[in-house]
């Protein structure tokens, strides 16, 4: 038996085509045919209607290809795109039109590929309307899928309530054998990107071009496996963030012998923004605008190194008062050692513009931070009352939240050579936790070489930043972003100088010389060139120029909604593991948004789900 070869120009695929005929073989013999491949193909300016699922199975394939500007189209009618169990055949499509793949249950296309030699080739196509793209790979694959677009008018379900309803627009399970894998250019629009238990992916890449955009309801990227690189990338999840459950812009696992490389990208937004980094090095990334719980969460034996990133907090989602954290770490266990270290960072909290905001650095009870160095903790108004610190305890194991001390538990195991200058802090207290056996200011290793060095126990030092700083994100909405008008290497150079330390400034050569010469506190550096100077410097020269930088907004927007400075509803302390500052028009537990009573429950369970995966 022969399959023929089939190219499709305006004509509707029924049920006889060479795919079809050969699952129906396949269903009544038990086996495929050997060596015998059938194509669908469909050339420049044709287009194939699908009256039932295509179904690849062997070596089976289909390419769909464009001309110049002359494209092809693809309209599933509700049908989707699969191939069978045992599929090494071959899917590629560039410069097409896909619309009505799949539905809100079933996905547009749904590609096994349990042996070796299987081909996924999409460039330069569009996804309309239809369901979701799910790739399963055991065996060796050939992956690439580039400058393509998910557009907003996906069909996958995007439950802001309830998490387990709601579904990625791409998922890829592996590994998929040892070759790279390519995601590059993309702009997803609906719902979030997945790669679970990955092999060898670049996300992003060295061009401004490789970037992906990932951005819209529950946009952003949930990441796992090995040798993964993420770079370039502008993640953002979209929405008024009341009444919206667990919505996180960034999950990221590598493996211990392959940590995930998170780079040069801008990470923006959720009420989770960074849920969880394990096995990675975070850096050299602009993380901003965080909405509830703390811009980034890891547990205390994650294995991460978070450096060289600034952290910003440039808008308001919602007009709940809510308080954000800037670094948690959670306990990885009472047997676990440290292995969490934060240096190199800039994190401006913009003042009292975005009402009351929590710790810098939150360590819960049996967490410890391996080192925390050479950070710039600026403009935090922190406020949790008489136990306000900057650097202070978190969660308890009962889930109540500890005490500040002086010196306070024992949670770091280094701590030197960081800046604070928090005028708007209700309380001027650097570190509310201590390194064991060590004195605050006076013992090398816990801030004695915090700026200016040798000076007073919580002294406060202006940064003098080239400036200015801003208080709103000063590329507005996402228009420009996802039309590819400004990118991430423009955003990133132009935060870079903003952030750069001015002449005389006391960052400049002045963080630990242990990691080499002229290295300064914070993510920017002047002065000495210092290796690991890195922010801001992604792509060529030309591609971070920007020719129209926008105007910078350094007041305060308005209105602004006040919270009541308490922790508490009319004035009442918070309950246990409470974490907001509640307006004090509010009189009873019912007026609270959802988001924050499922932030509660979700820090709850964090340790039990951690513990879950050990």
């Amino acid at each position: 038996m022969k399959w023929a070869v089939r190219t499709w120009g305006d004509r509707t695929a029924a049920g006889v085509t060479a795919a079809v005929v050969a699952a129906a073989f396949v269903a009544a013999v038990g086996f495929a045919p050997a060596a015998h491949a059938a194509t669908t193909a469909v050339p420049p300016g044709g287009s194939l209607a699908l009256d039932q699922d295509l179904v690849l199975s062997g070596t089976d394939e289909l390419t769909a290809s464009a001309s110049g500007s002359t494209r092809c189209a693809i309209d599933g009618q509700g049908h989707s795109i699969v191939t069978m169990e045992g599929w090494t055949g071959r899917i590629a499509i560039s410069g097409c039109d896909l619309q009505n793949l799949g539905t809100a249950d079933k996905p547009g296309v749904n590609v096994v590929a349990s042996g070796d030699g299987a081909t996924f080739d999409v460039q330069d196509s569009v996804f309309e309307s239809s369901g979701q793209i799910a790739i399963s790979a055991v065996g060796a694959m050939t992956f690439a899928f580039r400058d393509n677009t998910l557009a907003e008018s996906g069909l996958v379900p995007i439950d802001l309530m309830l998490y387990p309803n709601a579904r990625a627009a791409f998922v890829f399970t592996g590994p998929g054998g040892p070759s790279q894998k390519l995601f590059q250019g993309n702009r997803v629009l609906h719902s979030w990107v997945e790669v679970g238990n990955g092999n060898n992916w670049l996300i992003g890449g060295p061009s401004a071009a490789d970037g992906n955009v990932l951005i819209g309801v529950r946009g952003g990227a949930k990441l796992d496996g090995s040798a993964i690189v993420v770079q370039g990338n502008y993640i953002r999840p979209t929405k008024n963030y009341d009444h919206v459950n667990q919505l996180a812009a960034f999950y990221g696992t590598g493996r211990p012998d392959s940590p995930m490389v998170i780079e040069h990208n801008v990470i923006r937004s959720g009420n989770w923004m960074i849920r969880e980094v394990a096995h990675a090095d975070l850096r050299y990334n602009l993380l901003g605008d965080p909405y509830a719980v703390s811009w980034v969460l890891a547990s205390a034996n994650a294995d991460v190194r978070v450096h060289h990133n600034v952290l910003v907090r440039n808008n308001k989602l919602v007009e709940a008062n809510v308080i954000v954290e800037g670094f948690r770490i959670g306990p990885g266990g009472p047997t676990d050692g440290p292995s969490v270290s934060f240096y190199n960072n800039t994190m401006d909290g913009s003042g009292k513009c975005y009402d009351w905001m929590k710790r810098a650095v939150s360590v819960d009870e049996l967490a410890v931070v391996q080192s925390l160095r050479s950070n710039a903790f600026i403009n935090f108004p922190a406020n949790d009352r008489d136990d306000t610190a900057l650097v202070g305890p978190g969660q308890n194991q009962d889930y109540t939240f500890g005490k500040k001390g002086d010196p306070g538990p024992a949670r770091l195991a280094y701590a030197d050579y960081n800046l604070f200058y928090n005028p708007d802090a209700v309380v001027r207290d650097n570190y509310g936790i201590s390194v064991d056996g060590a004195q605050e200011r006076v013992t090398p290793g816990f801030a004695l070489h915090d700026a200016e060095s040798g000076g007073a126990k919580d002294q406060q030092d202006p940064p003098q930043y080239t400036g200015p700083l801003p208080v709103v994100f000063p590329f507005g909405d996402d228009d420009q972003i996802v039309m590819g008008n400004v990118t991430v290497c423009q955003i990133l150079a132009f935060y870079r100088k903003l952030y750069t330390p001015a002449e005389g400034s006391p960052l400049i050569d002045t963080g630990d010389p242990a990691d080499g010469a002229g290295n300064d506190i914070g993510a920017i550096g002047a002065g000495v060139p210092a290796a690991d100077d890195l922010f801001g410097t992604f792509c060529s020269d030309a591609e971070r120029d920007l020719p129209n930088p926008p105007t910078i907004e350094t007041k305060c927007p308005s209105p602004i909604t006040s919270g009541s400075g308490t922790g508490g509803i009319g004035g009442n302390p918070p309950p246990p593991g409470f974490m907001c500052v509640c307006d004090e028009s509010a009189t009873a537990p019912g007026a609270l948004p959802l988001t924050i009573l499922a932030a509660l429950l979700a820090l709850a369970l964090f340790r039990v789900r951690r513990a879950r995966r050990r």
